[in-house]
């Protein structure tokens, strides 16, 4: 179900959960999403395949670094966020 119509919360600025699901909190989704994101990206063949690429084309490297920096300071954003909110609430049910 199509639970909002607004994909990004105007008080934080991140993106919120706009569907329900019966037996999984929009909280959990919200949590989930920077562990999700490490392990997708830290994986070793994902690195190796980062870096070959960084080392081979520098238009590249320079992408790389930047969106690097990007989801650096995204991880710690969520982490500061929830720190001082203990955790966001969503508008999903």
């Amino acid at each position: 179900d199509l639970v909002d119509q607004s994909l990004v919360n105007g008080a934080t600025g991140y993106q919120q959960c706009t569907v329900g699901y019966p037996r999984l909190a929009a909280q959990e989704i919200f949590e989930a999403v920077p562990r999700f994101y490490r392990r997708f990206y830290f994986r070793p063949r994902a690195l190796a395949r980062i870096i070959r690429c960084m080392i081979k084309d520098p238009v590249a490297r320079r992408r790389y670094l930047l969106q690097g920096q990007e989801f650096f300071t995204f991880l710690f954003r969520r982490r500061q966020g929830k720190e001082k909110t203990g955790g966001l609430r969503s508008n999903c049910s």
